[in-house]
């Protein structure tokens, strides 16, 4: 049985940190991670940054505030603009 195709508004954003300095800071002040498992992590963070340059948003995560004020002024110009011709995936 074939499934319809419905369309989806959406938009890929990803939320970066300053740096991978900052990055690093922030999961080495969490004390969670064993130290190996931050360098796994950090790898797996340089690998992902690669790949930032498909996506349709990009917010630097410097202060909390201020990137969930992007997101939401994303979230509302993206929910209010016309449907992408693009946007049909199967469900």
């Amino acid at each position: 049985m074939q499934k319809e195709a419905t369309i989806h508004p959406w938009c890929h954003t990803n939320l970066l940190p300053p740096s991978m300095e900052e990055l690093r800071r922030r999961i080495t002040k969490r004390a969670l991670d064993a130290p190996e498992e931050i360098e796994r992590r950090m790898s797996k963070a340089e690998l992902e940054m690669g790949f930032k340059d498909g996506f349709d948003f990009q917010i630097a995560n410097d202060d909390l505030n201020e990137a969930a004020k992007e997101l939401r002024k994303i979230f509302i110009a993206h929910s209010e603009a016309p449907l992408r011709s693009d946007a049909i995936c199967p469900i």
